[in-house]
């Protein structure tokens, strides 16, 4: 599939783990699959044998995986883990690329660095909060390199800004920019900046809502400043970044259908989640949001929803619940690959 930014790295979504995302990333449509590398974040199973199995089950690409906890950080018992987990990769050549948070790179024992020297690639993540490089985030930036010595290491960089700034001047932008390159010229094979506007809570959510994508945006406007440093997207899909499984319990008490357009999301939510909720929210997407809607060959996501708004399918046929998380996904995610990155 050709991509409408020639020359720069795939498109990274940052996946939580849950079920319905693993469902997605095992029934997401073949021909947009070369077009991204999903960020997986280890959350529940850490067992490195036991998280590899469901790895494979759903996906068997090219694929990121960070084993820090919620809070970006590899505690005692996700150390040993995330050691057994590299040693593993490193000896079958799965096609597995770990993410190590920019802090923990500095305190990792040689015998991990080592093995990490030996991957074809290795990403730094590095947390920052709000639109600012300051001297501390490049100094972290550069020491995580540093810690090789004089081994030669293809490291990538994951800017990840957590949840994306509402508004942002020109000003910022052309001094983000500037600590990009920097951090570009300490040697890192690519740069992608990560960050998510997908709201943290929808339950207080009416039937109908449109979200900025500020996420899509903030890529827009930093790309076009800096076009030299072919600056990767990557975003948390249809989930916010403060996401909890808490709050999943919550929203799944109504059905709600999620529809990711060129510059939104569109939420639509009914009073229940029955079968018939589900249906009437699709049938509201496929005829008041003809417009919107790509069509049930975009995707696999767009099929399910045309799917269930169709009259002549059967009910039994027609997916609902948790389908919902699944098929905003895919959606979202051939949005991104097909027509914008």
């Amino acid at each position: 599939m050709q991509s409408q930014h020639s020359g720069y790295p795939p498109y990274i979504p940052i996946i939580k783990w849950q079920p319905a995302e693993r469902r997605a990333l095992d029934e997401i449509d073949d021909e947009i699959i070369d077009g991204f590398c999903p960020c997986i974040e280890v959350r529940n199973v850490t067992q490195h044998a036991l998280f590899l199995a469901e790895l494979h089950h759903a996906w068997e690409g090219a694929a990121l995986v960070d084993y820090a906890n919620p809070n970006g950080r590899l505690t005692k018992n996700r150390y040993k883990e995330f050691d057994a987990f590299v040693s593993l990769i490193a000896e079958k050549g799965y096609p597995i690329i770990p993410v190590i948070d920019s802090r923990d790179m500095l305190v990792l024992p040689n015998t991990v660095l080592t093995r990490l020297s030996h991957l074809s690639a290795f990403v730094v993540r590095l947390r920052i909060q709000g639109l600012v490089l300051n001297s501390d985030s490049l100094e972290q930036a550069q020491n995580a390199l540093k810690v090789f010595g004089q081994k030669k290491v293809r490291g990538r960089l994951l800017v990840d800004l957590g949840t994306s700034p509402s508004e942002w001047a020109a000003y910022e932008v052309e001094a983000f920019v500037a600590g990009l390159r920097d951090m570009k010229g300490f040697g890192y094979e690519t740069i992608h900046l990560a960050s998510g506007a997908y709201p943290p809570d929808l339950t207080n959510v009416p039937a109908k809502a449109e979200f900025v994508r500020r996420d899509w945006g903030l890529w827009n406007a930093i790309k076009d400043a800096g076009p030299d440093l072919l600056l990767g997207y990557s975003d948390y899909g249809i989930l916010s970044p403060v996401w909890t499984e808490e709050k999943m319990k919550k929203i799944g008490k109504k059905a709600t259908l999620r529809y990711t357009r060129d510059t939104d999301w569109l939420i639509l939510r009914a009073d229940g989640k029955a079968l018939q909720d589900s249906i009437d929210l699709s049938v509201i997407m496929v005829t008041i949001y003809a417009d919107n809607f790509e069509g049930k060959k975009f995707s696999l996501g767009d099929r399910i929803i045309a799917d269930r708004a169709d009259s002549n399918v059967p009910s039994h046929k027609k997916r609902s619940y948790w389908y919902h998380i699944m098929e905003g996904l895919i959606h979202h995610i051939a949005m991104v690959v097909k027509k914008q990155y």
